[in-house]
């Protein structure tokens, strides 16, 4: 079996980095690989995980935070990284598709180290970087690890991926409960694939499927448009949901809210967009319709609050960061 390989731009550099894809020369999703092909991407592509790989060069270990010092054969500055392996970081094999941890990494190993293309580095060099998942690259023979944010169709949120899961792929969250391909939906996960239709998006059908939920970590703050807020009051879990408090958020991204102490409602408005929502009522309306989320807003200690889920369906963009936050954006 050969290698396709894909060249991706970091944010590293202006350096190139290589990633494996394995493809046939017709683009078939079935069979064997034929011949080594290279493409460069579109630059108008904008990946949201960026991999770098490349062979651990050192351990270290200080104040129990543990760090890999990672190199490979570009030219500087994009040929080596430090990446702090946090208790959060996610680490696989190719060779298995099994979870591994911190004391499977030895030094020589291959790894492709993912992170959010939106975090902000500190100007050093080499990049000192909070790695998001690190798959142990045990052999290029092996399946591909890579990780995705995946919408309603499968697409990932980059373009640069679409997923077609069979009854042959296995589909886990981060604990190994099974799951359903619906749960892949508007999540983040690792898949694990081998061969792909050369085609943009690429096109595959994944061996496994690993969901990972991210865990909100900070409920006392949100970044609201780029900006980090100070909730008044804070966020909290209720049947595996995050409740947020309305007012603050809404009134952050320009909505007018009015409460109506009558009949326990609050309206949301912005232009053309309305929404009403009611204490106690799963019944969420907005443009004349109404919808449940399963869980009906609240009042705690005179604020409102409701899943987060409906600031989605507001039309914003939300999801939880590397480090736990709570990030809130207009589409």
């Amino acid at each position: 079996m050969k290698v396709l390989k894909k060249v991706v731009v970091t944010a590293l550099a202006a350096s190139l980095m290589v990633v494996p894809l394995m493809s046939n020369a017709e683009g078939d999703i079935e069979g064997n690989v034929k011949e080594v092909i290279e493409f460069e991407e579109p630059e108008q592509l904008k990946q949201e995980f960026i991999g770098f790989y490349g062979t651990i060069k050192e351990i270290q270990e200080e104040e129990g935070r543990l760090s890999i010092v990672v190199e490979n054969d570009q030219e500087e500055p994009g040929n080596i990284a430090i990446f702090y392996v946090l208790e959060e970081t996610f680490l696989v094999s190719n060779k298995t598709m099994d979870i591994v941890d911190r004391s499977y990494l030895e030094e020589g190993m291959k790894v492709m180290a993912y992170y959010p293309s939106d975090i902000i580095l500190p100007m050093i060099y080499p990049p000192r970087i909070p790695a998001d998942v690190v798959a142990v690259m045990e052999n290029e023979e092996y399946t591909n690890v890579e990780v995705y944010r995946f919408d309603e169709n499968l697409l990932s949120t980059d373009g640069i991926l679409q997923i077609f899961p069979d009854e042959e792929t296995v589909i886990v969250d981060r604990e190994g409960n099974l799951l359903k391909k619906e749960d892949i939906r508007n999540s983040k996960a690792v898949v694990f694939y081998g061969i792909a239709e050369l085609s943009l998006p690429a096109k595959a059908v994944p061996q496994k499927v690993i969901v990972l939920k991210e865990q909100l970590k900070d409920t006392g703050r949100a970044v609201i448009e780029g900006v980090e807020t100070v909730l008044n009051k804070p966020m909290y879990m209720k049947d595996n949901t995050i409740m947020v408090p309305l007012r603050q958020i809404a009134e952050a991204l320009g909505y007018e809210v009015k409460w109506n102490g009558e009949n326990y409602s609050v309206e949301i408005m912005k232009g053309a967009h309305w929404f009403l929502v009611k204490i106690g009522e799963d019944d969420y309306n907005f443009a004349k319709m109404k919808t449940q989320l399963g869980i009906a807003p609240e009042l705690v200690d005179s604020t409102t609050y409701v899943p987060v889920e409906f600031l989605e369906l507001m039309g914003l963009n939300v999801d939880i960061a590397y480090d736990g936050v709570l990030n809130i954006n207009n589409n």
